[in-house]
């Protein structure tokens, strides 16, 4: 089949004809009798002396070699000659060809999750209804989290039930209200101080929420904060 797609792309290449010898391929020249048997052989994988009717009838049309090389490829002779090439590049264990980047032979099957553990604040609570609405198989488990707040140990057996869990981490826990509320707008530096706190506690609550990604491995999901709900001035 490599030998074929040479064939196929190359501008020139050489042929072996019926009389054994190599002669030069242009794909714009006319089809002779040498070309037409080492293409035979080549496509068909038999002797030209097998296909003479079908040979003459192609060269009585004058027809070039590129001409030739599509007839050929799209003939029954062709697909049987490489049937087994053919079902090989089908199975899912041979991606192989022009189809590599492109596989028109995948399959999409629907997978739930199986139990889904839920570590953030009490914005959680519908998800937990929700995610039963989606499928009644799925579980959601919610355990509160707050504050860089120390989870409770589940224990491996546990943990490998869930299929995977969301971490949402609280705005309040990383700043809260007060703090940016009466800071002082002409005094930079205490904007400054203030985020360096907040990248501090950011990483101390982001340690704490994904304990059972460190400890156990479970896959870990991380939402961006919550947009809020109500205007906090009222």
């Amino acid at each position: 089949m490599e030998r074929v797609m040479e064939v196929l792309f190359s501008a020139e290449r050489v042929t072996a004809g019926v009389d054994g010898r190599e002669h030069r391929l242009s794909l714009q020249g006319p089809a002779t009798s040498e070309i037409v048997a080492g293409l035979t052989r080549l496509l068909f994988r038999r002797n030209f002396k097998d296909d003479n009717a079908y040979l003459e009838s192609l060269l009585k049309e004058g027809v070039t070699v590129e001409a030739l090389i599509c007839q050929m490829l799209s003939s029954k002779d062709f697909y049987l000659a490489w049937a087994n090439e053919f079902e090989k590049r089908r199975s899912l264990d041979a991606i192989d060809g022009p189809m590599y980047r492109v596989p028109d032979n995948l399959s999409v099957q629907h997978a739930l999750p199986n139990d889904i553990l839920l570590v953030g604040s009490c914005l959680f609570d519908d998800w937990i209804q929700y995610a039963s609405e989606v499928d009644t198989g799925v579980r959601a488990e919610h355990i509160v989290f707050n504050n860089a707040s120390i989870l409770p140990d589940l224990g491996s057996e546990r943990i490998k039930t869930y299929s995977y869990q969301l971490c949402q981490v609280p705005l309040r826990s990383i700043l809260k209200e007060g703090e940016f509320w009466g800071a002082n707008y002409r005094n930079a530096f205490e904007y400054e101080a203030m985020f360096e706190r907040v990248k501090r506690s950011l990483v101390m609550n982001l340690g704490a929420i994904c304990r059972y990604n460190s400890d156990y491995g479970l896959q870990t999901f991380v939402l961006n904060f919550v947009v809020p709900q109500q205007n906090p001035m009222g």
